[in-house]
Parts: structure tokens; sequence; C-alpha cells
């Protein structure tokens, strides 16, 4: 696996370059050049779906790692090869779930200003804040199918154009998931507030 994940892109540079569908067969099928090459087109994509969920840029990094030797390790399982990047982006979001899980942490918001928390207030959240916090809880709510697309969209910046290259998928289908993922998120964020005000709710009426 190579170390270029140090040098990964996180915002800016040109989108990757998706690997062709003979390459990702080569790569599936045990050729390990073929899945060296495969991991050096891929790994800012899958490192930046990584670290946007998870702070620790070394702990990205060994996550990232993480998703690319079990994408060798399980390659036989992958039916068609030009889904790989879908695959691999799966793989990555369970690695970041089970990281959470042994650290007993909720997974971490995507939508980070890069402002360190010992810069802020701590005694009071901002509105900001709070519908960031809304935005990560809902985002965690919809299915990793529309996840994915939003992620690809918003964070890492890519056009449906460029996505439904990266996912081997027809751009009308693309574009439809991203509305699709639109209507879901926003259904998510209307439940987490409706939630958070019965909650309030409750709270007003035990004190009284």
């Amino acid at each position: 696996m190579p170390a270029a994940g140090s040098d990964a892109r996180e915002k800016d540079g040109d989108p990757p370059s998706p690997p062709s569908v003979a390459d990702l067969r080569a790569a599936f099928s045990g050729d390990r050049a073929a899945f060296q090459g495969v991991v050096e087109q891929l790994w800012d994509l899958i490192f930046v779906f990584v670290h946007q969920r998870v702070s620790d840029r070394d702990r990205a990094e060994d996550l990232t790692q993480d998703t690319f030797l079990q994408g060798w390790e399980k390659r036989e399982t992958l039916r068609d090869p030009s889904r790989a990047v879908s695959w691999l982006l799966a793989i990555a979001s369970r690695k970041v779930i089970d990281a959470h899980r042994r650290r007993g942490a909720r997974p971490e918001s995507p939508l980070r200003t890069g402002e360190e928390p010992a810069e802020r207030d701590r005694g009071e959240a901002t509105a900001e804040e709070e519908h960031l916090l809304l935005l990560q809880e809902a985002l965690g709510r919809i299915p990793e199918l529309y996840r994915t697309v939003l992620t690809l969209r918003y964070w890492s910046g890519l056009s449906p154009a460029q996505i439904a290259r990266l996912l081997g998928e027809p751009e009308g289908t693309i574009r439809n998931r991203i509305f699709r993922a639109h209507l879901r998120l926003r259904g998510a964020i209307e439940a987490q507030r409706g939630g958070r005000r019965s909650e309030r709710d409750h709270e007003d009426r035990s004190m009284r």
C-alpha cells in the first residue's frame, strides 16, 4: 500500500481520475501491480471520505490503509469490479463506524470549520454549531447510498458526471440519487428538530 496518503488532497486539486474497467478487473482478479495502481488512483478519494468523519489525520490514514487492505483480502467477493469504488466506500464507512464504536465515541461531523474547540467559548453553543450537529445526526440516519453521493458532491467537490464515472453508473442515475438524498436529508433534519422540541417540552413539563 502506498504512503501517498500523507499528501492526500482534501479540498483543492483536480478531481480523481477513475481507474478504467480493465484496470479494476485486473486489480480485483488478483494482479498486485494493477491493484497498487488502483490504490494510487483512489487513495485521495477514500482518504477524504474517511477524514470527513475522523478528525485525526493519522487515524484517517490508518483507516484508509485498512480499507484497501480489506479490499484486497476480500476482492473475490466483489462480483462486478466496475462497482469497486462504491464497494470500497462502503468498506471505508464501516471502518469509521467500527473505529468510533471501539473508542466509545459518536461519529464526527464531516462539516468542520477548522476551528479548534479551545478557540471557542465552550459555555455557549452557537446557532451554527446546533445546525451542524443536526446535520451530522441527520446524515447518520439516511442510507449509505445517499450519504455517499452527498459526501462526494459537496465535501469532495465532485460534479455529478465525475461521481458517475467513479461509481460506474449513469449520470442521470447519480443526479436522481442526489435529488433523493436531499429529500431524505431534509426529512431527517426535520425529524431531528421535532424530536428535540418534544424533549424540551417534556423537560419543561417535568420542571413545573
